[in-house]
């Protein structure tokens, strides 16, 4: 139980380092919805974590398709590769949009 404790700490650690460093490995990672019963992926930038909610966070277009696809399943998936470490975290989930409130504005003005 604690090497898991210790495993996930070091994955967050590394997922704050994707945010702060364009040149690491967790800045970009796949995410996944489904649309019409099948998988849809695409690459994101990863923009703040939140280990306490275990929530990552990045920016789209309101009027993408991955917000549709969210508001319709928000069943989700993320992908992160450390080719370095050869380490793959997998990440499912459910997803939520937020737009025009307090933490989109912040993340709009930087």
């Amino acid at each position: 139980m604690q090497e898991t404790i210790e495993i996930l700490r070091k994955e967050w650690s590394f997922l704050n380092d994707g945010i702060q460093s364009a040149g690491h490995h967790y800045h970009s990672f796949i995410f996944s919805t489904i649309r019409n019963n099948a998988p849809e992926l695409r690459t994101v930038i990863l923009r703040s974590v939140d280990e306490n909610s275990s929530s990552i966070h990045f920016h789209s277009d309101i009027r993408s398709k991955k917000i549709v696809d969210i508001e319709k399943n928000n069943s989700v998936g993320a992908l992160f590769y450390d080719s370095s470490r050869r380490i793959q975290l997998r990440i499912q989930g459910l997803a939520s949009v937020e737009s025009n409130n307090d933490k989109t504005k912040k993340f709009g003005n930087q």
